[in-house]
């Protein structure tokens, strides 16, 4: 199953970025420094609202 890419909006700048859904790494915001995800090893969790899910076509 591929993954997928979100826009997220981090939960103390509100700053939006584009993720990974299954991201080995931790993400931390390009604005404050925040952690958005928590790798997890497969599905990441993600710290922070999901605006839109991104499709590939």
């Amino acid at each position: 199953m591929a993954g997928k890419f979100h826009r997220v909006k981090c939960q103390n700048c509100e700053n939006e970025q584009i993720l990974f859904d299954r991201s080995s790494t931790v993400v931390l915001c390009s604005s404050c420094g925040g952690n958005l995800t928590e790798s997890t090893g497969g599905v990441t969790i993600i710290h922070g609202e999901i605006i839109e899910t991104l499709s590939d076509q």
